[in-house]
């Protein structure tokens, strides 16, 4: 089961941690909105982050990001990270060592 969850945007990156699973939820229209509110985010680096997410390249920002949020994982470890993205997935798991689903 996923653990924490990894928000993408062109203007940035978000580690969540998973403390409650609800599908249901997620489907209310103003949790979608409080979510897709762009304006909560800064615009750095935008077109970088963008092009990086979409072609599932692991850039500097977003390897920092995991690496303070996230700890070293240990042999058996338990921590699962999701990604929007298999190709994003792939490449945190390669990079970082920290097992991702997408």
């Amino acid at each position: 089961m996923v653990t924490h969850a990894l928000f993408n945007s062109a203007s940035g990156y978000a580690v969540f941690d998973v403390k409650l699973h609800e599908n249901i939820g997620s489907r209310i229209k103003s949790i979608q909105d409080s979510i897709d509110d762009l304006s909560k985010w800064s615009r750095l680096s935008a077109l970088e982050n963008i092009n990086d997410i979409s072609e599932g390249i692991v850039n500097e920002h977003l390897k920092s990001l995991l690496e303070l949020n996230l700890s070293k994982p240990k042999k058996g470890s338990n921590t699962i990270l999701a990604a929007s993205a298999a190709t994003l997935a792939w490449s945190i798991s390669d990079a970082l060592g920290i097992q991702c689903d997408a």
